[in-house]
C-alpha cells in the first residue's frame, strides 16, 4: 500500500509543470511562497502519512509548497503528538 501510494504520488508529480515556480501563489505580506496546501490525514497504524507529510515538508524546504497546516481527522490520542513530532523535526 506504501509503494503504491508514493509511487502515485511520484506519477503525479511528475506529470506536474515543469515550471512549478511561475506557477506558484506569492503573497509578500503574509509571507507565504509556494502552492499553499493543508494536509489532512488520518495518521494512526499506516506509515504512509508520515512518508506524505515528510514529502511535503521536502517540497516546502524547496519552495514548492507552503504548507499550511495539519488536520487530524481519526480518534487514537497520539496522533497529534506524532504528527508535532514530525513537525518538529523538519
Amino acid at each position: 500500500m506504501v509503494v503504491l501510494t508514493l509511487t502515485a504520488f511520484l506519477l503525479c508529480l511528475a506529470c506536474t509543470d515543469k515550471n512549478l515556480n511561475s506557477k506558484t501563489v506569492t503573497d509578500t505580506d503574509a509571507g507565504v511562497v509556494g502552492i499553499p496546501v493543508i494536509y489532512e490525514t488520518d495518521m494512526t497504524l499506516d506509515v504512509d502519512d508520515v512518508g506524505a507529510l515528510a514529502v511535503l515538508h521536502g517540497l516546502q524546504t524547496e519552495g514548492h509548497v507552503t504548507l499550511l497546516g495539519v488536520c487530524y481527522n481519526e480518534v487514537h490520542p497520539l496522533g497529534p503528538d506524532a504528527i508535532d513530532a514530525i513537525n518538529t523535526y523538519y
